[in-house]
């Protein structure tokens, strides 16, 4: 690989683009936030699911309510 560029200080649009992917910040934007919105829905999910699980196994909350005035 030979060294194009041996001074910062010349017009950096002469030179072209000076770091990969260069154009395509917008496509990466898109992706991350649809990763995100992702991680979301599955966390939502998974949670409801948890907490079904955990109403299945101790009850609802009126049986919880019950257990707990009854002491």
């Amino acid at each position: 690989m030979s060294e194009r560029l041996t001074s910062w200080a010349v017009d950096l649009t002469e030179i072209g683009p000076i770091y990969p992917f260069q154009g395509l910040e917008w496509l990466f934007a898109i992706i991350c936030v649809g990763a995100w919105i992702a991680w979301h829905i599955w966390c939502f999910r998974w949670e409801r699911a948890y907490h079904r699980e955990r109403i299945a196994k101790y009850g609802d909350s009126e049986t919880l309510r019950k257990a707990l005035e009854h002491d």
